[in-house]
């Protein structure tokens, strides 16, 4: 039985595969997108306080949450 991380990462490749998109996936390339997203990631607390950070409103959790998802992709 597939843990919840290898469908995830089944699903990822198909979705790869349908858009031919397997020659981009070098080594250097998805360091270079885990990058980016990871900068993204830390765009949504630049100008946060410490304090908003820890709790951010609904709005700015929604696109923290997103750019989370974005890095995990990567990852996997």
């Amino acid at each position: 039985m597939a843990t919840e991380l290898e469908e995830l990462a089944g699903r990822l490749r198909r979705f790869d595969v349908e858009r031919e998109w397997e020659k981009f996936h070098t080594s250097k390339n998805l360091a270079i997108a885990l990058a980016g997203e990871a900068g993204e990631l830390l765009a949504e607390f630049q100008c946060l306080t410490p304090e908003e950070s820890q709790r951010p409103d609904p709005e700015t959790l929604g696109r923290i949450r997103g750019e989370l998802a974005d890095v995990l992709n990567y990852l996997v």
